[in-house]
């Protein structure tokens, strides 16, 4: 079926126009596409025009818009596919179309992309996929991205020459296409198929020549990897802390390397038998649990503490939150996150220990409160306490454990402690009113 006509373009104004440009080509025996003027007239190559070619016009506005680095800047030529053969009277004018919109297309994702995007959460990732300017440096410029259909860990996306190569040879896969109907078959997984390449998360930033760092860059790659790693581990809640807390239960991952690998679970200092009595005040409270990432042994390869019904200052209703993810590799850290997402649960915005802002999993905006979790101190306290990353602020007179340092009593003062230790140490202050 062919494609149907949307739009038709007379051009009843042909110059035959030289340059120094166009005798380089006219030696290599190349085809150059050229800009118009203001009026649109028809710029055609004399060899072109004893060809039968005519080149596609692009419109002033987009010339403005660096899109005659096609024909000039670069000297970047395309081949003779890029052109609308006179007599094929029965394909639309798509390059008037990739011309006119060519700068939203730079923007244009599939939606299981915006997923991916969305769940990296990283500023730069969305930056690199959502900006207002682009600087077009080579003919593997890409645009148009989506999930590559055949490998789900790389991105497929659009060039030039190969939607030139599609024009002249896929006319039978698309049964409509117009202005309104453009994006839509651009986007569609089975027209993608036969028009997109495909290039790892590092790749596409190298083509793109776009300046990253490339932790921003394995984040994302890390949550392209999501679907393949979840085959083979499963997350759920525990209740014993000082359990899962412990290298023993650490996957064969991490003790195949002798205990030495260097991830963040790895390295965590509270996982010896000596730290086991620091996790009293954990496994005490009734708001904290424990969330896992376990592999098809069992064994952990990520874990968070998690806290149930807590509150934020100043507001009526409690909320869940899953601390300081810990993981023996960066690539787990995504799938733990996307568990928070899908069951309601704040998160860190940074995995840090110094980072308390949260982010809201309905709406993935920013939260700042001041959280105090519910806590029952014993009456002869605790001995030692754990390494604490981010509710680090202990009021045992006042009930609560908090992240923040400035809460005060009503009147007189109240006793602060701070477990910064990892030898079960803390400090005792006093916050006054």
């Amino acid at each position: 079926m062919l494609w149907k006509i949307s739009i038709m373009m007379e051009y009843n104004i042909v110059e035959l126009i030289d340059s120094p440009v166009i005798k380089k080509m006219r030696y290599y025996d190349k085809h150059l596409p050229v800009p118009t003027n203001a009026d649109c007239k028809l710029l055609v190559l004399d060899h072109c025009l004893q060809k039968g070619v005519r080149v596609i016009p692009m419109p002033l506005d987009v010339q403005r818009n660096k899109i005659s680095w096609m024909g000039f800047q670069n000297e970047t030529y395309y081949p003779e596919s890029m052109f609308r053969w006179v007599g094929e009277t029965n394909l639309p004018e798509l390059w008037g179309l990739v011309f006119k919109h060519f700068e939203e297309m730079q923007n244009w994702m599939t939606d299981d992309l915006k997923d991916k995007i969305y769940l990296t959460n990283n500023e730069f990732i969305e930056r690199f996929f959502n900006r207002s300017q682009r600087y077009v440096s080579s003919d593997k410029h890409p645009f148009v991205y989506g999930i590559a259909a055949a490998n789900p860990e790389k991105i497929s996306y659009i060039t030039i020459p190969k939607l030139a190569s599609f024009v002249l040879h896929q006319s039978n896969v698309i049964e409509h296409i117009d202005a309104l109907t453009l994006k839509q078959e651009l986007l569609d997984p089975e027209i993608r198929r036969s028009l997109c390449m495909m290039a790892s998360p590092y790749k596409i930033v190298e083509i793109d020549n776009y300046s990253i760092s490339n932790s921003s860059v394995e984040k994302f790659a890390n949550v392209l990897a999501l679907e393949t790693i979840s085959e083979s581990y499963f997350i759920e809640i525990e209740d014993d802390i000082k359990e899962y807390m412990h290298q023993n239960s650490y996957s064969n991952e991490w003790h195949g390397h002798g205990g030495s690998y260097t991830g963040t679970l790895g390295a965590g200092c509270m996982r010896y038998d000596s730290c086991q009595p620091f996790l009293d005040i954990y496994q005490d409270c009734e708001h904290c649990k424990i969330l896992v990432m376990r592999d098809e042994d069992g064994g952990i390869v990520a874990r968070a503490l998690i806290w149930q019904n807590v509150n934020v200052h100043r507001r009526v209703n409690t909320i869940n939150i899953m601390d300081r993810v810990y993981t023996l590799r960066n690539a787990y850290e995504p799938l733990m996150i996307k568990w928070a997402k899908d069951n309601g649960y704040f998160y860190k915005k940074n995995q840090s220990y110094s980072s308390a802002v949260l982010i809201n999993p309905t709406t993935g905006k920013e939260m700042r409160g001041q959280i105090r979790i519910p806590i029952q101190w014993p009456e002869n306290g605790y001995a030692t306490l754990p390494y604490i990353d981010t509710y680090q602020h202990i009021y045992p007179d006042l009930g609560f454990m908090s992240n923040s340092a400035r809460v005060k009593p009503e009147s007189g003062s109240t006793r602060r402690f701070n477990p910064r230790s990892t030898s079960g140490y803390y400090r005792e202050m006093r916050n006054y009113a």
